[in-house]
């Protein structure tokens, strides 16, 4: 049964942690603290998952649902819906810690170990910094 015209209030006058089923096994976990999330059961490789797609209201009905599908979607190809992402967040996070200066100070360290002389290496040193 689906959820429409959606109310947390249904949620909240629980006594215990519930789940408010939309079908297709996304559900909304209400938690005893008043907390809810979206969650999505599925099978892959056999094995039964669960996929976190937000926490309710940061994200509604209608993106829990189009997480939905979208999830559905690489099931369909093939691929683990939770894995995907995994891999998207650490990809985001090394895209955020990748800078100039983090690669030039790298550099430096590489450069000292092959033995540049201390002069060559304060040059580099004061050019490359000084850039980042």
């Amino acid at each position: 049964m689906q959820l429409s015209g959606f109310n947390s209030s249904k949620a909240n006058s629980r006594e215990k942690p519930c789940k408010l089923t939309d079908g297709g096994r996304l559900f909304l976990l209400a938690e005893l603290n008043r907390s809810k999330f979206w969650q999505q059961k599925y099978r892959h490789l056999e094995i039964e998952r669960l996929l976190s797609h937000g926490k309710y209201p940061d994200v509604t009905l209608d993106q829990a649902r189009q997480k939905l599908h979208d999830a559905r979607a690489l099931l369909a190809e093939g691929k683990d819906p939770a894995t995907k992402k995994k891999l998207d967040r650490i990809a985001a996070e090394t895209q955020a810690r990748t800078t100039f200066k983090l690669v030039a100070e790298e550099y430096l360290e590489n450069s000292a170990e092959r033995g540049l002389t201390a002069s060559t290496m304060k040059k580099k040193r004061w050019f490359l910094l000084d850039l980042a």
